[in-house]
Parts: C-alpha cells; sequence; structure tokens
C-alpha cells in the first residue's frame, strides 16, 4: 500500500505542474507561439505520465488486496 501512495502522491504532483503549465502558458509565452505550444504538450506528457502512473498504483493495491484476503480483483474492481 506505501508503493500505491507513493505512486499516486507522484501522479498529484505531474497533475499539479501539467495544471500550472496550462494554467501560465498563454501569460509566459504568446498563446499560439512555438514555446507554448511546447510548454503544451510538456503538460500532455505530464498527464500521460500521471495516469501510468496511477495505474501502477491500482495494480500495487489489487496485489495487496489478493496477499490480504487471498481473493483477486478484475480489472474493473480495481481502485
Amino acid at each position: 500500500m506505501a508503493e500505491a501512495a507513493s505512486l499516486d502522491a507522484e501522479a498529484s504532483l505531474l497533475e499539479r505542474q501539467a495544471d500550472e503549465r496550462y494554467e501560465d502558458g498563454p501569460r509566459l509565452y504568446v498563446g499560439g507561439s512555438l514555446m507554448h505550444m511546447r510548454s503544451l504538450d510538456i503538460a500532455d506528457g505530464y498527464r500521460r505520465q500521471a495516469a501510468a502512473l496511477r495505474e501502477e498504483a491500482r495494480e500495487w493495491r489489487a496485489i495487496a488486496y489478493f496477499l490480504r484476503t487471498g481473493v483477486r480483483l478484475d480489472e474493473k474492481d480495481w481502485k
């Protein structure tokens, strides 16, 4: 469970960084400029990384649940 919590915390950090890039991009870079587009691309990358981390955290939670109860969770049951 500690591993899953750590992965969720890292995912939250990446999501906050992506949000900041989306909010600050137009102000820092002229909207539509190459640097603004690059900033949005980086933010999208952060979101993809965060989604992958959250998926890995769900897998860790399913493993922990199995070890605790002996019952396997289907992917749809992962929390």
